[in-house]
């Protein structure tokens, strides 16, 4: 799957040849609404063939058909009530990785909910936190968190986090290519309720499920450097959330 991206988009790719994220090294996790669901759950594009699972039928995604805040494609529906998918990806002992999604949030939401959880030692990586709902990045070293208020009524956006572990500033969060401020926060959260896996739609093992539209998610791990992350967010723009 690849998008052609010439210059102005910050690629730095020749006009007219098709990029598409698995260039890029380190790719461990890549799901995209095009690919529908196979036996309720989606297939992962990377290389490591990651197995994704829901057990009970009811709790599955759906497929949102040509979506019109996402560029008329196929995005995932995640019902915010209790669909989750986990994800048999373990990044435990890695010193870091980026979780890259475009996505939108339904409107209304208010509270926390969970757009990909990783394993410990990093925890939460991308979630939905209080009201007015703001996308933030967290880790377990550190007690900020960085975000950005979440507009339901507009097109899809892109946001990404990245985690190092061992880092007193233990992630980053941008949001359509912009880094965010920093938000104070008065802890840290931990999660070990996933065990070495990870987790697409809920947070902090059950209970927090997010009602989203999710039209691509990736993982890189290590994180990819800034030129990479750079690519894959204007791929992902270009994709689901430019006109």
């Amino acid at each position: 799957m690849s998008v052609r991206l010439g210059f102005g988009v910050g690629v730095g790719r020749r006009r007219g040849v098709a990029y598409s994220p698995a260039s890029e090294t380190g790719l461990k996790l890549w799901i995209d609404g095009s690919t529908g669901l196979t036996g309720g759950v989606p297939t992962d594009l990377g290389p490591g063939g990651v197995v994704l699972s829901q057990a009970t039928a009811g709790k599955r995604p759906t497929i949102g058909v040509a979506d019109a805040g996402f560029n008329s494609r196929d995005v995932f529906v995640f019902d915010g009530v209790d669909d989750y998918l986990d994800v048999a990806l373990d990044l435990t002992g890695l010193a870091s990785f980026t979780a890259i999604a475009a996505l939108k949030v339904a409107g209304g939401f208010a509270g926390i909910g969970g757009i990909f959880q990783d394993t410990t030692p990093f925890s939460n990586t991308l979630l939905v936190w209080n009201v007015p709902p703001v996308v933030v990045g967290q880790s377990t070293n550190g007690s900020d968190l960085r975000g950005v208020a979440m507009d339901p009524t507009a097109r899809a956006s892109v946001y990404s986090s990245t985690h190092v572990a061992a880092s007193a500033a233990a992630y980053a969060l941008r949001v359509d290519g912009t880094d965010q401020t920093v938000l104070d926060y008065g802890g840290a959260m931990t999660n070990t309720a996933l065990g070495n896996g990870c987790r697409i739609g809920d947070f902090f093992g059950g209970g927090f499920c997010l009602p989203m539209k999710l039209g691509a998610l990736l993982v890189f791990a290590p994180a990819i450097s800034g030129a990479a992350l750079a690519r894959v967010e204007a791929y992902l723009k270009a994709r689901f959330a430019t006109p």
